[in-house]
């Protein structure tokens, strides 16, 4: 029994060690997106989609499924419903304002 505590607290200590070194690198990684413009020209084209006509059109939709569900009784269906249809154009300013700033 000993050997196999003792046996575990080495492979604890190995992995220790293996996982800081993995994590060194990652560090610096996670910087990788303060200052770049890689994603830019997707964002906007979801932003602009979200906030414009096909985020109207998918709103519309929730707000018809909402409509519906308040028809058959559903009080939780609805609020869910409506709740997404509100959601849908918050999107881009919700996401712009969380993630904007370094944590």
């Amino acid at each position: 029994m000993k050997e196999i505590v003792k046996g575990l607290g080495i492979f604890g200590l190995t992995l220790a060690v293996l996982i800081l070194i993995g994590v060194d690198p990652m560090v610096s990684a996670a910087f990788a997106g303060t200052g770049g413009a890689e994603v830019n020209d997707v964002w906007t084209w979801i932003s602009d989609g979200l906030q414009g006509t096909w985020g109207k059109i998918f709103a519309a939709i929730f707000i018809g499924f909402a409509i519906l569900a308040a028809k058959s009784g559903n009080a939780i269906a609805t609020l869910v419903f409506a709740a997404i249809a509100y959601i849908i154009g918050k999107v881009p300013d919700i996401v712009g304002t969380s993630y904007t700033g370094t944590f």
